[in-house]
């Protein structure tokens, strides 16, 4: 692909070629070739870099060379750019709204190190604290953003600004320690938003058939969102291959990394419903997330989430899919689930199946029984509470809202089910096969 890349650069450029070797300059033509292949290198990592976020808009452009790390925690809105040098450490889970700016060498933290722990200076248990950038911001060059930091939409934020905290919107922020020198005029701020005056990273604005190419946020009138609630092992990824099958519907599994994290901190106390709902919200709805007309995602972490997702997403429907609650204890237990090897294994912060060994539900942190009841349960019975729980939770919260906004699916009967679903979405029905389901391991006997 490179080597094709020159061939056509040579064959454009035979005129510019034939000019320097006349006048002997083969130094500038041979370090012109140099920076086309950088730059052709550059525009394959940037390409390999979108491709692994968990969510990214139209008209997303890094300039220049960048170190991101952990894109499945990294969800992008329509029209950001970002800057030359950008230093991102995204372990904790970075969002970025639609036509949001970041200058040249800006530096975003989403973890803490553990200042606590069994090792000096610090041990690798890393704190998470995701940081929720708005809708049409500026940050300027030589910014650094602290971990757990939200700032709100339309503000913007000077060269060399250190960001300590949140930054409410349309805030105009400088200086450091940061201060709010003044506050954007709100009322011309959404009549720009409201026409969709946007501009590119030059500033001139661009142009509406350009606008009009940009994903949907999730709470646009003419989108269907629907979620898919269930525990794990119960079918979420069959669900969603299935649906995303259909030629009308994008549907995801598991695409947003920080609700491992969010879902447990949620069910311990240790987020209230207004933060937890602050966090959804620079998740779902601060940028565009989808070209189609139903869009849904399959998580077993919405399993408590679904009251403030349906007041959030006012339009939301939900799936419960539940599977045979002998088949899940199961297979859950036969692969390790609340075992001394995973709790030993688990980690915040890393990627992968560490995050949720960590975050494994506990039921004393949950407050349903005490720390050392817990202790005396069997890994088979902690794993028979975890089934029980979760569905019970997930009842409480669907028995609240109207009945035309949720569905009751078996996996079992998954097939037969589907115009159910269609049903709920107000989707044209279409014809797919439900593939043949594992056999679950045979629950060992006590």
């Amino acid at each position: 692909m490179l080597f094709q890349k020159i061939k056509e650069i040579l064959k454009k450029s035979i005129f510019k070629i034939a000019y320097l070797i006349v006048h002997g300059r083969f130094s500038l033509f041979f370090f012109s070739l140099l920076d086309f292949m950088k730059n052709e290198r550059r525009e394959i990592k940037q390409k390999e870099f979108f491709g692994k976020l968990q969510s990214c808009g139209a008209g997303v452009n890094i300039i220049g060379d960048f170190n991101i790390t952990n894109p499945k925690l990294i969800s992008l809105g329509n029209n950001v750019h970002i800057g030359k040098n950008a230093h991102f450490v995204t372990r904790g889970g970075l969002t970025i709204g639609d036509n949001t700016f970041i200058g040249d060498n800006v530096t975003i933290h989403t973890v803490y190190n553990n200042f606590t722990g069994s090792t000096l200076p610090y041990d690798d248990a890393e704190i998470p604290k995701p940081v929720f950038i708005g809708q049409n911001v500026w940050i300027g060059m030589n910014v650094s953003i602290k971990p757990g930091v939200s700032i709100g939409d339309g503000s913007v934020i000077d060269a060399f600004t250190v960001i300590t905290e949140d930054v409410p919107p349309f805030a105009m922020v400088g200086s450091s320690p940061q201060k709010i020198k003044k506050y954007r005029d709100q009322t011309h701020y959404i009549r720009l938003q409201d026409k969709q005056k946007f501009s590119a990273s030059n500033g001139k604005p661009l142009d509406h058939n350009y606008v009009k190419k940009f994903k949907k946020s999730i709470n646009a009138h003419d989108i269907q969102p629907f979620f898919v609630v269930t525990t794990g092992r119960s079918g979420s990824t069959t669900i969603a291959n299935i649906l995303n099958s259909h030629p009308k519907i994008e549907c995801y599994h598991e695409r947003r990394r920080q609700l491992i994290r969010l879902s447990s901190e949620f069910a311990y106390g240790e987020k209230s419903s207004e933060q937890s709902e602050h966090e959804l919200r620079a998740l779902y709805c601060n940028s565009g997330t989808t070209a189609e007309e139903f869009y849904g995602e399959s998580d077993q972490k919405f399993w408590n989430f679904i009251s403030i997702l349906a007041e959030l997403i006012p339009r939301s429907k939900f799936i419960w899919l539940v599977r045979d609650g002998r088949k899940v204890v199961a297979s859950t237990y036969a692969r390790g689930w609340y075992s001394d090897t995973q709790k030993e294994q688990g980690h915040p912060t890393v990627s992968g199946f560490e995050r949720y060994f960590y975050y494994r539900l506990n039921a004393a942190k949950c407050g349903e029984i005490s720390l050392e009841e817990w202790n005396s349960m069997s890994t088979f019975a902690k794993n028979c509470w975890y089934w029980g729980y979760l569905n019970h939770t997930i009842k409480q919260q669907l028995d609240k809202l109207p009945k035309d906004r949720w569905v009751l699916v078996k996996l079992e009967e998954l097939q037969k089910s589907l115009n159910q679903i269609y049903g709920l979405l107000n989707v044209e029905s279409y014809d797919l096969e439900v593939p043949k389901l594992n056999t679950a391991i045979s629950i060992p006997k006590y």
